[in-house]
């Protein structure tokens, strides 16, 4: 049985939801309980509880996340069924069950084996189906295809979603910095993510410099509206506010700092030398950055 500090069992929990939607530990072996499309799959934990044990307290994190990105593709490939198997019964329960969550960017590799939809260029847009307990779990390709086809797949997913994840949503300016920031939050629902699919929902006016993101935890992002060179100043302090609060979440999704410009995120690079903050603006985005 494995044994799992509070530190490390929080950490492997948070990143598990994180990862994995409905993964669980159980409480009684210590393995990892895995909802598929074909029922639960137990993975045992001692392996990943050794490495932690030995690891640098500072490198634990990463560790684990390293852990289940190679987990979530292993159980990716287990679920894709050779071409001349019958498709697995879905665990979904029908249309209005279906759900899409954006989540940081997964492997190319793995993220074919799923019905989703690329969110240039730092995410990807998953289906999950909900099964009759309301569990959690990600719809594959042959099962989208059963269904009538990914797009379509998705397409309802996403509707399902608006309807019935993303109303109620607590939207409300604060002030980090001395600049306002618009939050948009649900506490303890995983499909906020998925509001940064319609980001001019959420603004003002049109944008047209692009829109500061943060999303630090799947029920929690933030963002603010581009209007001058005071949004640059604002990046490190954005930087800060992911970090800490994807550490404190329950669902963390990320701690990096994203400008949204003509339809597509763009990860900005926030490092600190000689203890002054260096912001690294990608090319594609510097001609806006200079003309601010």
């Amino acid at each position: 049985m494995t044994s799992l500090t509070g530190e490390m069992a929080e950490l492997i929990a948070a990143e598990a939801e994180s990862t994995l939607p409905g993964a669980r530990v159980d409480p009684q072996t210590g393995d990892l309980v895995v909802p598929m499309a074909s029922g639960e799959a137990r993975i045992s934990l001692d392996s990943l509880a050794a490495q932690l044990q030995i690891a640098e307290p500072e490198t634990a994190t990463e560790l684990v996340r390293h852990w289940f990105a190679e987990l979530a593709a292993s159980l990716n490939t287990a679920a894709s069924p050779s071409p001349q198997a019958a498709p697995p019964e879905p665990a979904w329960q029908g249309p209005s069950t279906l759900r899409l969550r954006v989540m940081p960017r997964w492997s190319p590799d793995v993220a074919a084996t799923v019905a989703h939809r690329s969110v240039p260029f730092e995410f990807d847009a998953i289906v999950i189906g909900l099964d009759a307990a309301g569990q959690p779990a990600y719809i594959t390709r042959e099962q989208a295809f059963a269904m009538g086809g990914a797009e379509a797949v998705i397409e309802t997913a996403l509707n399902e979603t608006l309807v019935r994840e993303l109303t109620g949503l607590d939207v409300r300016d604060v002030e980090i910095a001395g600049e306002r920031v618009r939050v948009i939050a649900k506490e303890g629902s995983p499909y906020v993510t998925t509001a940064l699919l319609s980001i001019p929902r959420f603004l003002d006016d049109n944008a047209p410099h692009g829109v500061l993101v943060i999303a630090p935890s799947y029920d929690h992002v933030a963002i603010h509206d581009v209007r001058g060179h005071a949004a640059i100043e604002l990046i490190p302090d954005l930087a800060a506010t992911a970090g800490d609060l994807s550490r404190r979440s329950a669902m963390p999704c990320s701690d990096g700092v994203f400008w949204w410009y003509g339809q597509q995120f763009h990860r900005i690079g926030v490092a600190e030398e000689g203890g002054e903050p260096v912001i690294d603006v990608p090319n594609d985005l510097r001609d806006v950055a200079w003309s601010l």
